[in-house]
């Protein structure tokens, strides 16, 4: 068939106009539609039309789709995952529930090297296995595109093959994958009394293979207590920047750094985290264009009380997305709904803001929102299905699959609650 023509639709809440990325009254404006129809062309997969009167000259193969009773949105765009691993810990999630915190675990050997010591041998097939079920389970809970980092590796060849899985995942998966190289994630724990020379390898050979193979868009840094100091991320910024790998970096989530001002000072596309976030951070993001991608279910599943102030963030101006964070230690989360749940109840987010930072802000983090993010006449044709009357059952209806529909790419992935597509 040639076409797919989405009719009746309750609302559609296109995301579309305003300035970008969305910020302060704009994130709550959904461009919504009601009564509303769309029509997809299967052969470019993108979307040729979107309006309240069924299309002229529709082909006589178009297929018609009913969504009355139902909300459409934007695919979900979740820009900060780390899907590609090897090895559970299930352990840590136990270990927090009686009390430990989650930097007192990582300076006991857990956290982030643990998964290193799992993950560091692993070859580009398992580790690509692992990603493309992530992939699978994101798909199911609406995630139509989503970036992936490197960072349990550390060392030259294993942060290699962790981007060579990210490529496959992006080749395999219905979903376009972002990939970001994270090779200053932690400092490994045969390097744990030479972070100099660590940092120095991240920042030379290993940078010079990524960039030399085309394997990453971005360049992170986890620039925290126990991990990389601002000077240090300073010099991975710096670096990035001279070798044309856009930034991200993971920015005062226990302790304000004075990260997220480097991100803006440095054109960084998000700085991510933010739970300790100061006010000349927060001042700082509201000047720039650098967009705060915040991870409540991060917090969540570390048993902690350190949520971002999304409120405080959103109602000064700066531009925020959501994200999953998922990762095997610190928030195995793999859908966005979740997200949209605690982001409302734990950072005082209205729904009209989660979708928002859910769509078109989380793609343009990602240097995507030309083609992704919105539905607008042009845009690629990822698109939800809600089988709800209004986008607030998202959230509220907590654990219910009501993603009745997903569609990538002009290409049905899931349909009437059934997965067309499996790893």
């Amino acid at each position: 068939m040639a076409g797919i023509l989405i009719s009746n639709a309750d609302l559609v809440l296109t995301c579309a106009g305003g300035e970008l990325p969305r910020r302060g009254a704009g994130m709550r404006d959904l461009g919504a539609i009601t009564r509303c129809f769309i029509k997809i062309d299967r052969n470019s997969g993108k979307i040729v039309y979107v309006g309240n009167e069924p299309p002229d000259n529709l082909p006589d193969d178009c297929e018609t789709v009913d969504a009355a009773g139902c909300t459409v949105i934007p695919g979900l765009v979740d820009p900060h995952t780390h899907p590609v691993y090897v090895g559970s810990r299930a352990n840590e999630f136990f270990m927090r529930a009686r009390g430990k915190t989650y930097l007192e675990i990582s300076k006991a050997g857990g956290g982030i090297n643990a998964s290193v010591r799992t993950t560091r041998d692993a070859g580009v097939d398992e580790l690509s296995a692992t990603g493309l079920r992530n992939a699978w389970e994101m798909l199911r809970h609406g995630t139509t595109m989503f970036e992936a980092k490197s960072g349990y590796g550390l060392s030259l060849e294993s942060e290699i093959r962790m981007l060579e899985a990210i490529r496959e995942v992006g080749e395999n998966a219905p979903q376009e994958v972002v990939p970001t190289f994270l090779g200053a994630h932690a400092i490994p724990f045969d390097y744990a009394d030479r972070r100099g020379e660590y940092l120095d390898i991240v920042l030379g050979e290993m940078l010079d293979r990524v960039v030399e193979e085309k394997l990453a868009e971005y360049m992170d840094v986890f620039i925290e207590d126990g991990a990389y100091t601002l000077k240090e991320g300073e010099r991975v910024c710096m670096a990035a920047k001279d070798r044309g790998l856009g930034i991200r970096i993971h920015a005062d989530e226990f302790t304000d750094m004075g990260a997220a001002r480097l991100g803006v000072e440095f054109g960084a596309a998000s700085v991510d985290h933010l739970g300790a976030i100061g006010d000349d951070g927060i001042k700082t993001l509201a000047d720039g264009n650098t967009v705060a991608t915040l991870l409540p279910a991060t917090i969540f599943f570390v048993n902690s009380d350190g949520y971002a102030p999304a409120r405080r963030l959103i109602d000064e101006g700066a531009p925020v997305a959501l994200a999953s964070d998922l990762n095997p230690g610190s928030s195995m989360v793999f859908g966005m709904p979740i997200v949209m749940t605690l982001a409302v109840l734990k950072m005082r987010m209205t729904i009209e803001e989660c979708i928002v930072a859910s769509t078109i802000n989380a793609a343009y983090s990602l240097g995507r929102a030309h083609s992704k993010g919105s539905i607008e006449v042009g845009k690629d044709a990822d698109l939800v299905i809600l089988d709800a009357r209004d986008p607030e059952e998202l959230p509220y209806r907590l654990g219910a699959d009501i993603v009745r529909d997903v569609i990538v790419g002009g290409k049905w992935v899931k349909r009437d609650f059934s997965m067309m597509w499996r790893p």
